[in-house]
């Protein structure tokens, strides 16, 4: 059985794709099209280009099946402050991670804060209390989650600024970003 990947309705000639059926058998072809060399049943495909992971799917296989992916490109999960609260020394920060990408984030995570200090009396660097990575589940292009990362700030004072550089992940590590923010306040 064959079926053809199209990539917004046109046939693509510049992808890998590799399909695993459930009962073990798999087809690679390097046109476009993938193969099953068994029946027809559900499975999971995984399509790359040059070796970067580009997005997953599952499929049911018919013969004659034509699967069109949509936008193929690549996953970016852009985080953004969006509040703090508590009180010094322990602050909470929420970060909403967006999926800017054109492909499904699977487990989009926050996966590091940095701080280096940029103004305000001296202190020691902070310390993010909360266990990384904290996961925002699956983001569908265009979509975002929010998590909350404990932030124990020690003896920093309220004018102390720094740069905090946020580091985020998904589809198993394949979709590495990393932004700073700077002039933050605890």
């Amino acid at each position: 059985m064959t079926g053809t990947i199209t990539v917004n309705g046109v046939p693509s000639n510049q992808l890998f794709v590799r399909t695993q059926k459930e009962d073990g058998n798999s087809g690679t072809d390097g046109t476009g099209r993938f193969r099953f060399f068994a029946l027809a049943g559900p499975g999971v495909g995984i399509v790359s280009k040059q070796g970067l992971f580009l997005t997953q799917f599952t499929f049911k296989a018919v013969a004659g099946q034509v699967r069109d992916l949509g936008a193929i490109g690549a996953t970016t999960v852009k985080p953004s402050v969006l509040g703090k609260s508590g009180s010094l020394p322990t602050k909470r920060w929420a970060i909403r991670l967006s999926n800017t990408g054109a492909n499904t984030a699977a487990d989009a995570q926050l996966t590091n804060m940095s701080f280096v200090q940029t103004s305000g009396t001296s202190c020691p660097t902070p310390v993010v209390t909360s266990a990384l990575p904290l996961s925002a589940g699956l983001l569908a292009p265009g979509t975002s989650a929010d998590v909350v990362a404990h932030i124990d700030f020690g003896t920093c004072a309220a004018n102390a600024r720094f740069t905090v550089t946020f580091s985020t992940n998904a589809n198993g590590g394949t979709a590495p970003f990393s932004q700073p923010f700077t002039l933050q306040l605890p």
